[in-house]
């Protein structure tokens, strides 16, 4: 469940599944236009990688365990950083399901997709920090 009493719906279990899937989207449409590989490619590259970061990462971990990420997460390092916000460490505090989804779909599928997408629409103004690692 999540912090605010909600159950944990179908998305904000299963969204590791979608990065996957744009992950071999991305590397599949990467490996057709390596040929031509340049700053957007290198720049699809990192979305590419990070989505498949993603699914590694929330889905199953090198144990087996699904979605291990969270109860890992708020046991460790996060108990250590919001231990008095959480109450007794309940396992989901301070990550639970449906924050971790919108971490990392607004901003990690917005923010890196959205920038590339900028990138490629209007190389000139929005793709400068990748011109200066040349």
């Amino acid at each position: 469940g999540n912090l605010d009493g909600t159950a944990t719906s179908w998305l904000e279990a299963n969204w590791m599944f979608f990065s996957w899937a744009f992950a071999l989207f991305g590397f599949g449409a990467l490996a057709a236009r390596f040929h031509s590989h340049g700053p957007h490619w290198f720049g699809w590259l990192a979305v590419a990688m990070y989505c498949l970061h993603q699914s590694e990462e929330h889905a199953y971990d090198v144990r087996g365990w699904r979605y291990a990420f969270v109860p890992a997460m708020n046991q460790g390092f996060g108990s250590t950083l919001f231990g008095a916000a959480c109450n007794g460490g309940d396992v989901n505090c301070p990550l639970d399901p449906k924050l971790t989804l919108w971490v990392n779909t607004v901003a990690i599928w917005g923010g890196f997709g959205g920038c590339m997408i900028a990138a490629t629409i209007d190389a000139d103004r929005f793709l400068f920090a990748s011109t200066l690692n040349r």
